[in-house]
């Protein structure tokens, strides 16, 4: 470790090989993060409507194609995310296809651009360099941004817009380098591109304008990206559809705000660490880990806040405040010293001031929202903005640290590197069971509807979408075969089985009934079941549609796949064989017999299952 240090703090030749294991073991720690994220992405990466989606769906569908991609949307205008949504509506039937792979492409993109200048600091040592690249792979892969990677809407408003930015500061970078005005123009049009894909995108101006005066910029070319936000702003603010709900959405109270900015900065270290303490924010986590480490986390925090006798709420303010108050120095330090700021050190100090913007627009947008629901400032739709920030001190911090070749420093820098990965394991692990866990009842979601039952604990119904927003928008899907009704399998409910049923070896299968309840919309009983292919048995191939048959042979609901299996862990580096199914029987009768069949190409039918019964239907409303 001793050897080690030396290296960190900017020794070109260290004594024996510790520097080269610990570059080595910050890059593999790197792929983990960024694999296991991109495998969760494609077992859990929503192909369903989901949360919100089913006002905007309700918008897309009753509007003309132009009014509904420049609509207003909460206060945001996600021209470029609605476009990308309106045409895979026209071209791919809204599965969210189209939505993911952008998404997932804009996430690795930024990865690669803010990994790859870190590692091209050549002036600093290998492991400072890989370090680098983790801190970049821990900030945009780890799955405490569970929410904001999974869903194919939420990653373009997202990670869309954090790419546009990087995009932004290293043309900027190239523009001061080169007293370009092409490399500014390009900047000017990736903050155009930011401001109107999501809301926190405005913070992208104000982020490039204050790099190029801190890289000594002509301010002839700083007027390129002012003229460009002041356009934006006129259209956003004042000339496009909806601009009151913009311009009505704003608080200025400064003290409340810094307080509001410096927990939402902070937010990172309590979804990781210090929000595991009583009371947690998310009172499922705690009890969620199933490690010796993850328990341990749970004492460490709970430890913390007892020692020093403070709410971890309140720490949460003084992480955020140590961050700001870093940073702004450092800042300052930077442009007093009036030396040439690099490539890598001036993409860091933009992720840092875009993150700082977007927590001032958010604190003042919703102030009275945070102040009358304080644990909103840690939600975990949140995390990307402040994750980019301590990503980008932390890098500041090692470049520093790697200056300064002092070795008790640089050995307190090693160890918090070090330590850094393994202390977030256990919430991006517990992350990708939550995952798991959406995917699965958005699978139970389309199997519902698709059964021609409305399952009502599983779409929102509150401020994301009202029960009427999701009724509606399930209609049109239905009458325009979009969505989960883009497979057209969905008409064959209620009709005759006309197919000869045969039976197979090659399947086996534990199936049971999970639930039965009363169909608040029609009325009638229905019944959920769950089920999971074994091990040994044959997957179900695309074009074949798991059915439930009633002992009259008319198809009375569809099972779709819908989990990996109940034994698989939430956190996997291969692609999960989806074994778990969920389905619905509509009109359920508990004297009747029911059967699971697949429906295969070429018109066969294989019996599965018979489906033992349950007797235990509520009279009036669902369980």
């Amino acid at each position: 470790m001793h050897s080690a240090a030396v290296g960190f703090s900017g020794s070109r030749r260290p004594k024996g090989s510790a520097s080269n294991l610990l570059a080595a073991a910050f890059l593999a720690c790197a792929l983990l993060y960024a694999l296991s994220t991109f495998c969760a992405i494609l077992n859990f990466g929503l192909h369903q409507p989901m949360f919100d989606q089913y006002k905007e769906y309700g918008n897309y569908l009753t509007r003309p194609f132009l009014d509904s991609v420049i609509m207003i949307e909460n206060g945001h205008r996600p021209v470029i995310p609605a476009l990308i949504a309106n045409i895979e509506i026209l071209w791919f039937r809204a599965d969210q296809a189209l939505q993911l792979a952008i998404g997932t492409t804009c996430l690795f993109l930024t990865w690669a651009l803010i990994a790859g200048t870190f590692w091209r600091q050549s002036d600093m040592p290998r492991m400072a360099r890989a370090a680098g690249v983790m801190l970049a792979a821990l900030g945009l892969f780890w799955l405490g941004n569970a929410r904001m990677l999974l869903q194919g809407v939420t990653q373009l408003q997202a990670h869309m817009v954090v790419c546009f930015v990087t995009v932004a500061a290293l043309c900027t970078w190239s523009a001061a380098r080169r007293d370009s005005w092409s490399w500014i123009a390009a900047a000017a049009i990736a903050c155009a591109a930011a401001m109107f894909t999501f809301g926190a995108g405005v913070a992208a101006f104000p982020t490039i304008i204050a790099l190029g005066v801190l890289l000594r910029m002509r301010w002839q070319k700083l007027l390129a990206p002012a003229s460009a936000a002041l356009l934006c702003l006129y259209l956003y603010i004042l000339v496009l559809p909806g601009h009151q709900g913009v311009q009505n959405s704003l608080s200025l109270r400064p003290v409340a705000t810094l307080v509001i900015i410096a927990q939402w900065l902070s937010s990172p270290w309590a979804n990781g660490l210090l929000a595991l303490a009583d009371p947690p924010l998310q009172p499922w986590l705690p009890g969620s880990f199933d490690t010796d480490l993850g328990h341990w986390l749970v004492t460490a925090a709970n430890g913390l806040v007892a020692a020093i006798n403070t709410p971890w709420r309140s720490i949460t303010t003084v992480f955020g405040t140590l961050g700001i108050t870093i940073f702004l120095l450092r800042l300052i330090a930077i442009y007093v010293r009036a030396k040439p700021v690099s490539r890598s050190e001036a993409l860091a100090n933009a992720l840092c001031m875009f993150a700082f913007a977007s927590a001032a627009i958010v604190a003042i947008g919703r102030l009275d929202y945070f102040q009358a629901a304080p644990d909103q400032v840690f939600a975990d739709r949140y995390l990307v903005w402040p994750c980019l920030f301590w990503t980008g001190l932390a890098w500041l911090v090692v470049t520093d640290i790697c200056r300064l070749k002092n070795r008790g420093v640089a050995l307190v820098g090693l160890l918090f590197l070090v330590a850094l990965p393994v202390v977030l394991y256990p919430t991006h692990r517990a992350w990708a069971g939550w995952g798991a866990a959406v995917y699965h009842i958005s699978q139970q979601s389309a199997a519902s509807v698709r059964s021609g039952v409305f399952d009502e604990t599983l779409f929102p119904s509150g401020a994301d979408a009202s029960r009427d927003d999701v009724l509606h928008t399930l209609a049109l899907l239905r009458q325009g075969q979009l969505a989960m009704f883009a497979d057209p399998s969905w008409k064959l409910v209620g009709s005759q089985l006309h197919r000869p049923l045969s039976r197979s070896e090659e399947y086996g299968l534990d199936l049971h009934i999970d639930k039965l309840f009363r169909d608040s919309e029609s009325g009638l009983a229905a019944a959920r079941i769950e089920g999971t292919f074994l091990p040994e048995s044959t997957p179900v191939r695309a074009g074949e549609q798991l059915a439930l048959l009633d002992d009259e042979d008319r198809i009375v609901g569809l099972a779709e796949p819908s989990f990996i299996s109940t034994d698989a862990a939430g956190l996997r580096l291969d692609v999960a064989r989806r074994r778990g199914f969920s389905g619905y029987i509509r009109d359920y009768r508990d004297n009747g017999s029911y059967r699971l069949v697949l429906l295969q190409n070429g018109n066969r039918a294989v019996l599965l299952k018979n489906i033992e019964p349950r007797h235990d239907l509520p009279a009036g409303e669902s369980q």
